[in-house]
């Protein structure tokens, strides 16, 4: 239980299954950090995503507190499901986040399976970087179709679009 000299700071974790005021200002703030966790434009940047989806372990450092990538994939897969009532806010808002969808495509133990070139803009067309080519390039490691691409970061912007 945490203490404080005031009602703010105190909290008991029995409120949170007694329905009391406190437990259900908690879980609201608590839906509203994961939200903003899952949604932090970290899950956006075009090298990240590969990593996270081509990667082995890794972890998540928030404060002290470490949370392995599949631990992460698969409590945001559980926030997704239309019937998690594990959040005050609505699975979709989850679901449509940055993280989801990558967690989407890392199952637990099988990994990523590569899609087509179109398929992964259609799925992180979010993606960024700070060089354009990049917001291609990072994603051909994910692509089955990666040898249709030639990398060249000389190539100007009307051309690199062209050729894709």
């Amino acid at each position: 239980m945490c203490q404080g000299n005031s009602p703010e700071n105190s909290f008991d974790p029995r409120h949170l299954v007694t329905g009391d005021d406190v437990g259900g200002t908690l879980l609201y703030q608590l839906g509203h950090m994961l939200l903003y966790l899952i949604n932090n434009e970290y899950w956006e940047l075009a090298w990240i995503i590969q990593e996270l989806l081509l990667g082995g372990q890794g972890v998540v450092l928030i404060g002290q507190t470490e949370i392995p990538w599949d631990r992460l994939f698969q409590h945001t897969r559980l926030l997704c499901e239309p019937d998690n009532h594990l959040s005050s806010i609505k699975p979709e808002f989850f679901a449509q986040s940055p993280l989801a969808t990558i967690a989407r495509h890392r199952k637990e133990g099988s990994g990523f399976t590569p899609l087509n070139l179109p398929e992964l803009l259609s799925q992180f067309g979010n993606v960024r970087s700070h060089d354009f080519h990049d917001r291609i390039y990072a994603l051909l490691g994910l692509a089955k179709d990666r040898d249709r691409v030639t990398v060249d970061y000389g190539s100007t912007k009307e051309d690199f679009f062209f050729d894709i």
